[in-house]
């Protein structure tokens, strides 16, 4: 067993004990019904376990058949672990706080243990209800002295982690795309993590995603999923979409004299699979002094050295906002970028939530979100 497996065996060992110690240990249960009930809270940690510990090994993994139902069963068992540990946890805390208002400290009734054992079902059926929604538009006027009124309602849509594969569906992707097409943005950009799953697998969500229009432009960065799985196949699936690959590279736009640039990196992510990580002297080569400079990159951290190098906009995905409580919290503690608008100086960074999710269709506290940017001429006095 690898050094992660084994960690993740062991923490997951751990959970499972401490929420068995909480819910079960103590209740009036026989022996037998106690060894019922650990069984059953037993399985979904079992189910949990399966993906690393067999599948992330094996190098002919796929996501169809029998991996794919998997995997789907995986991304409806970790909420429910998640909000389960995360609801004792809280339980316990409180009591430990108030513990001289009703000793003793973490003695659990049947009932409490019931109401906690059946809390993340209804907390994964909330944040589910998310999902099925479809993505929503958030929009923001951006205004700087390089846009004239030669750019007046220009729009730009992003649309950032949508993890073609196991992790989504035809009927999200169709509801994405008859959005996105009734906005009619002149240029759509795609901030990384698009594909998540053997093109086998995400098939007939990308044929659906091919439906998408954009007046001018569709671009493209890669995230850190990208390298997770066909990344050969990558430029070819790109050219059946009519979608731009910016690898260190750059497009422009223009509105007669004036030009907008758009830039990409790819994810670095890519220097473990010996491809080439961002380049910053190799876009500086591309700049002109009197352009508006869009940067895609998945991951938002670059927005520091992007402003330094004279970015005026950065376009960014990756830490779905937490995606789901409470790391839709904890998130700010991990990522000092974490969700929409953040301003260096003139520099303006967003950080798309996720116009999909990874892996659990679940999203509570935050949105399954597009992004629209809609280009206003500054007021010069």
């Amino acid at each position: 067993m690898k050094p992660f497996q084994t960690i993740l065996v062991l923490v997951s060992v751990g959970i499972y004990y401490y929420v068995f110690r909480q819910t079960v240990h103590d209740l009036d249960l026989n022996l037998i019904q106690k060894i019922f009930a650990g069984l059953a809270l037993s399985i979904p940690f079992f189910l949990f376990l399966i993906q690393p510990l067999y599948f992330w090994t094996r190098k002919d993994r796929n996501d169809s058949g029998i991996f794919y139902l998997l995997q789907r069963s995986i991304h409806f068992v970790l909420p429910y672990l998640n909000y389960l540990f995360f609801g004792v946890l809280i339980r316990d805390l409180i009591s430990l706080a108030t513990f001289w208002l009703s000793p003793p400290i973490f003695s659990y009734n049947a009932f409490e243990s019931l109401i906690l054992v059946i809390l993340p079902v209804v907390l994964f059926l909330i944040g589910h209800s998310v999902v099925l929604r479809g993505p929503q538009v958030i929009s923001h006027e951006l205004k700087s002295k390089k846009i004239s009124h030669a750019w007046k309602d220009f729009q730009v849509l992003q649309i950032s982690d949508l993890h073609l594969g196991a992790s989504n569906t035809v009927g999200f992707i169709r509801k994405m795309v008859s959005k996105v097409n009734a906005l009619d943005a002149d240029v759509i950009v795609f901030t990384g993590d698009l594909f998540d799953g053997t093109e086998e697998g995400m098939r007939r969500q990308f044929d659906e995603l091919k439906k998408i229009k954009a007046k001018e432009s569709l671009l493209f960065c890669t995230g850190n999923h990208e390298y997770y799985w066909s990344y050969e196949k990558l430029a070819s699936l790109l050219d059946e979409v009519g979608m731009t690959w910016l690898n260190n590279s750059q497009v422009e736009i223009k509105r007669g004299h004036e030009k907008m640039s758009f830039f990409g990196v790819p994810d670095p992510q890519a220097q473990a699979f010996g491809h080439e990580g961002p380049n910053w002297e190799k876009l500086e080569l591309l700049f002109d002094p009197h352009e508006y400079r869009v940067l895609l990159s998945h991951q938002p951290r670059y927005f520091d050295e992007a402003a330094k190098r004279g970015f005026d906009l950065q376009l960014s995905g990756h830490t779905h906002g937490g995606q789901f409580f409470p790391w839709n919290f904890l998130i700010h503690f991990f990522h000092k970028y974490s969700k929409g608008i953040y301003r260096i100086g003139d520099a303006v960074l967003n950080v798309n939530q996720g116009t999909a999710h990874w892996g659990p269709p679940d999203r509570l506290g935050t949105k399954c979100e597009i992004t629209r940017l809609t280009f206003v001429p500054a007021v010069i006095s």
